[in-house]
């Protein structure tokens, strides 16, 4: 559907619509706290669950695509030729080996910085930091592949750096201040890969009925 219309400044429209889960996970992580501290798991999981449906599905009606019905039904076979280019392989499995490692800092960072005894808000500030942070990185690296700039050094750039800042400074932080870098590094630059994936698509193929599954797939992976 953003295919639809946005055509030039497709990478700044997905690197805005991938913002949207930077802006929720800024304030998420302390609601969460919150209600993990006073009902447990269960009873969190729960409202969390119901909250979504009750937000998001009224919504979903309101999804509507640009083009006409009968054109859209005109266009409907799917081209698949792009699975024999070998520049769809390398995204789709270079895009799987990035997400491999992608959540493991912030589904971890929480309880690193727990066990240091440097606040019980400590772990709930760093995700919403680095939530903070993807909204940029997505932002930028979205406009930027829109601007031409190659997609391999996009793609190289925000996987090296973030997995530098892995290596150093989460592997010897001892100290908030040290944790509260890395959190504004990795999430700016470790973000930053899906923000690139309307371009990768475009890149395989520039048929309208592939383009979309193309993004599927790196989705998927």
């Amino acid at each position: 559907m953003v295919n639809e219309y946005w055509i030039a400044r497709r990478g700044m429209a997905y690197g805005i619509l991938c913002d949207a889960s930077g802006f929720s996970g800024s304030v998420m992580p302390f609601v969460l706290q919150a209600l993990l501290a006073k009902y447990g798991y269960r009873t969190t999981l729960r409202a969390t669950a119901v909250a979504l449906a009750l937000l998001t599905g009224p919504l979903i009606p309101l999804l509507k695509g640009r083009l006409p019905p009968l054109e859209r039904a005109s266009s409907l076979r799917t081209n698949w030729t792009f699975v024999q280019n070998p520049l769809f392989w390398i995204y789709s499995v270079s895009n799987l080996l990035q997400g491999f490692g992608y959540f493991f800092p912030s589904l971890y960072l929480p309880s690193y910085a727990s066990s240091l005894n440097i606040g019980g808000k400590s772990g709930a500030l760093l995700l919403a930091l680095m939530s903070i942070c993807q909204v940029g990185g997505q932002l930028v690296f979205g406009l930027l592949s829109d601007h031409k700039v190659p997609l391999n050094l996009l793609a190289c750039l925000s996987t090296v750096i973030a997995a530098i800042a892995c290596l150093t400074m989460w592997r010897l932080a001892e100290s908030l201040p040290v944790l509260i870098v890395f959190a504004v590094v990795y999430g700016f630059f470790g973000a930053g890969f899906t923000a690139i994936w309307a371009r990768m698509s475009t890149a395989v193929t520039d048929d309208m009925t592939a383009g979309p599954i193309v993004f599927s797939l790196l989705n998927f992976g």
